[in-house]
């Protein structure tokens, strides 16, 4: 009897609790916790969008034997979750080293540029790569990602999927360049259509969809049961 007597007790302070808190969070976020809010959905975004962990899928074989050596963008239309996969199933089995580089817009992959490199150790842009980005800008993407093989002539023996510190080196450069456009730039490798990302980089100015300050302001102050659905997502307090 006196442990239901307790636990009784213990119920009706959690309901009290539980309207107390909600008695005092139906007032509308302030600015500082609107800021924190959209800092919150976007790395939220960021960490469900840009961890990949999607292995397998399909290409069309014709389109991987037709890509332009020289360089050519081709429209893709791609979900963003499958395109590591992807990227590595065009390259793998080349026995020079290819770029191939995506153009995203919120979650899709719209564009695709490919390249040939000149032997299997070493490959390059053959167009301009500040006239990529920019197109990839003009495009209204977000994000470029691009990906490089490693052709391994033994992989019993070897197994190349790391990035070179020249790789690295590039990444960083390009990403400083990339970000200051307001663009986000990630860098994999791949081998034997295994792939890594070895790189990331998003830019300050990067707010996805649903982030942006605006977004919340239209959602904030509605009313006070979402004023206090806003606060939960907040993170103040949890019941």
């Amino acid at each position: 009897m006196t442990v239901l007597y307790v636990a009784l007790i213990l119920l009706t302070l959690w309901f009290l609790y539980k309207v107390i808190y909600f008695l005092l969070h139906r007032r509308p976020l302030n600015g500082d916790e609107i800021r924190r809010l959209s800092a919150k959905r976007r790395k939220a975004f960021i960490d469900k969008n840009y961890n990949f962990t999607i292995t397998q899928t399909n290409i069309n074989e014709k389109f991987k034997s037709t890509m332009k050596a020289e360089g050519q963008i081709y429209r893709a239309d791609l979900p963003l979750e499958i395109f590591p996969a992807y990227a590595s199933l065009l390259l793998k089995t080349k026995k020079h080293e290819w770029i191939a580089m995506g153009f995203v817009s919120d979650t899709i992959v719209k564009y695709l540029w490919v390249n040939k490199g000149p032997d299997r150790f070493s490959v390059g842009f053959t167009h301009c790569i500040e006239s990529l980005i920019h197109s990839g800008k003009a495009y209204g993407c977000d994000t470029l990602i691009l990906f490089h093989n490693h052709p391994n002539i033994n992989p019993e023996k070897y197994n190349f999927l790391k990035p070179s510190p020249e790789d690295i080196n590039s990444a960083i450069k390009i990403g400083e360049y990339v970000n200051k456009l307001g663009m986000n730039w990630l860098d994999f490798v791949c081998e034997r259509g295994n792939y890594l990302k070895y790189y990331q980089s998003f830019s300050d100015k990067f707010v996805p969809r649903g982030a942006k300050l605006s977004d919340i302001n239209a959602e904030n102050g509605v009313s006070p049961r979402n004023n206090y659905r806003l606060h939960r997502e907040l993170g103040r307090f949890r019941f």
